[in-house]
Parts: structure tokens; C-alpha cells; sequence
């Protein structure tokens, strides 16, 4: 501003040329000058970036399902997968173009790679093809979900009221939905281009397993009422210095301690870490000894045996700076 006026630059006002009727403020000598911002409601407030993002960026309606997709305790990619699935974006053959599948391909004839019947698509593949159907039969009751048929909708809105807040009957059944269609989607690739097929039986075992250690990294708080206790199966794993020695790779028990004490690594337990040597360790840390060294030559003749430490010392510093 100057002169009561503004002087804007040149390429601003040809890229935005409304900047010129801008009115003009009034400056007071014995005010101090803050920047503002006007949103679009014609509020003024201080301004900050996060105003004006949220002033700036489009937001779209808010979807009643990201609950089901996106939670603490769900597995990245399966939840990456599935968010996929639920905005219809996968590459499904229903979706596909000419030029995705090349000249000579025939659209018409193409069929999922399932279960041979029809065109693949989102709907079909979760879960109404009848090879994922058939998993989808096998898993449900690990979930609690052994009245819900077979359809990605129906899913879903089984979810929905109980996604939130969090339960174990609903955070078991989100991993297990999201673990069925990642699966699902993988052996739809393998088949397609590596050629390998795998039963329904053979992809259950593997959506439970992975389920399975899923739940074991986290542990849930059951409230388990008046059940008789001859009906409850829980299992637990005891923590001890030995287990998390393992976990981390056999770092040294003082790291570990360190790492526990400073809260540096998620979750790790408050434990006694005692210096010891699991047997692991103590094969890694083997080192063959060295021969006795002699002043004299204790060959005699020519082609005998002679043995010799051709290492050492190193003039290589270390990283220790030895």
C-alpha cells in the first residue's frame, strides 16, 4: 500500500484481476497493524494457515463408513484396500477401457478369473463371486457374523452402528472384512499374472492367521459379565526380558532397558532386562582363536604343512574409533 492506495504487481492483477476492487483500508497511526482473515461466511478472525485451508479447500460430504475403514488397531494395507473398494476404485474389469487391455482383447468376453461365470466388479468380487462367497461363509462366524449373507452392503451395514465406539465384536469383525477382500484381491492378481490358484480353504487359513497375529501385537479389555467360567477360552502370552531379546532382533539387554526406561519404543513392558546370553548370542559371538606365534621355523623340508594367521592387526579404523 501507498498513498492510501494499493500497489499490487502486475502478474497478480492479470492472474487475479478482482484484487483492484478490493477496498482499500483504513490504517490508524495509533493502532498496530494484524493481518486478517474473512472467511466465507464474512467472519473475520486472525489469520492462520489452517483457516485458511479450511477455507480454501473443497471438502466433500462426510461418509458414514471411514469408521470401518480407517481405526487404530486396523492392518495398513488391508484398510488401504478396502478404502479402495468402498470408493469403487479398483481396476475391475467392469471399469476397464480399450487401451487397458490392448487392442486384440474383446471386453465382451472377459470374465472373472474366480470363478469363470461373468465380468468381475466390485460388487461381484465382494463378496458375490462364488469362490469368495464360499470364504466369506467359512470366516463369518469367527466375527459373530454367521446371519449376514454374503453381499459388501449387508457387511457394511452390520458394521456401521457398531464401528463406534470401539468393541472387540466390532474391531475383530473390521479386521476380518478388510483381511477377506484384501485376500480376495490378491488371489484375483495371482491368478491373473503369476498364474496360481489357491482353494478357498487354503485363503481362509491365511486371512485367520493373519487375523490371529493381528490380535496377538494387541491387547483388548473383555468385560465378560456374568458368563460361567467353564464356558471362557482366553489365552495369553507372559512377557519377559527373554521374549522382547528375541523380538528386538537380540539386542544387548542395557539397550533394551534403555529403550524401556526412555519410553523410546511403543508398548515395550517396564521389565527387569538382565545382562545374559540367550544360546543364539553365544554362537554369533564365537571367534576362532588364534595360533601361538614361534620365533622359530619348525619345517624341515619342502612341502610341509604350515600353518599361518595371514590377518591382523588391521589398520582400518572401526566405528568405534579403534
Amino acid at each position: 500500500m501507498s498513498n492510501e492506495g494499493w500497489l499490487w504487481p502486475q502478474s497478480w492483477l492479470l492472474k487475479a484481476p478482482n484484487l483492484a476492487t478490493v477496498e482499500v483500508p483504513k490504517l490508524l497511526d495509533m493502532h498496530v497493524d494484524l493481518p486478517q482473515w474473512r472467511d466465507s461466511k464474512g467472519v473475520m478472525s486472525m489469520f492462520s494457515v489452517r483457516g485458511a485451508w479450511e477455507a480454501l479447500h473443497p471438502r466433500g460430504n462426510e461418509i458414514t463408513w471411514y469408521h470401518i475403514v480407517w481405526f487404530s488397531h486396523n492392518i495398513p494395507r488391508h484398510a488401504f484396500n478396502l478404502w479402495l473398494i468402498m470408493r469403487r476404485s479398483l481396476k475391475t474389469q467392469d471399469r476397464a477401457r480399450q487401451w487397458d487391455v490392448g487392442p486384440n482383447v474383446d471386453l465382451n468376453t472377459l470374465c472373472c478369473k474366480l470363478c469363470d461365470a461373468q465380468t468381475d466388479s466390485h460388487e461381484h468380487l465382494f463378496f458375490e463371486c462364488p469362490y469368495a462367497a464360499r470364504i466369506w461363509i467359512l470366516i463369518r462366524s469367527l466375527g459373530g457374523m454367521e446371519l449376514i449373507s454374503p453381499r459388501l452392503h449387508d457387511i457394511i451395514s452390520y458394521l456401521q452402528p457398531i464401528a463406534h465406539p470401539r468393541n472387540a465384536r466390532s474391531v475383530i469383525g473390521q479386521i476380518l472384512v478388510a483381511a477377506a477382500a484384501y485376500f480376495i484381491w490378491v488371489e484375483l492378481n495371482n491368478r491373473v499374472f503369476k498364474n496360481s490358484t489357491r482353494s478357498p480353504e487354503e485363503l481362509r487359513d491365511a486371512i485367520i492367521v493373519t487375523v490371529q497375529l493381528k490380535l496377538l501385537l494387541n491387547l483388548y479389555v473383555m468385560k465378560l459379565g456374568n458368563k460361567p467360567k467353564d464356558k471362557i477360552c482366553l489365552a495369553t502370552i507372559d512377557e519377559n526380558s527373554t521374549l522382547w531379546h528375541r523380538r528386538l532382533g537380540h539386542a544387548n539387554m542395557r539397550l533394551i532397558q534403555s529403550l524401556a526406561s526412555k519410553e523410546i519404543v511403543r508398548n515395550l513392558p517396564k521389565l527387569k532386562f538382565d545382562q545374559h546370553f540367550c544360546d543364539a548370542c553365544k554362537i554369533g559371538k564365537q571367534a576362532h582363536a588364534s595360533h601361538k606365534a614361534k620365533n622359530i621355523v619348525s619345517k624341515n623340508r619342502c612341502l610341509k604343512l604350515l600353518h599361518m594367521d595371514l590377518f591382523g592387526p588391521s589398520s582400518v579404523r572401526s566405528y568405534g574409533g579403534n
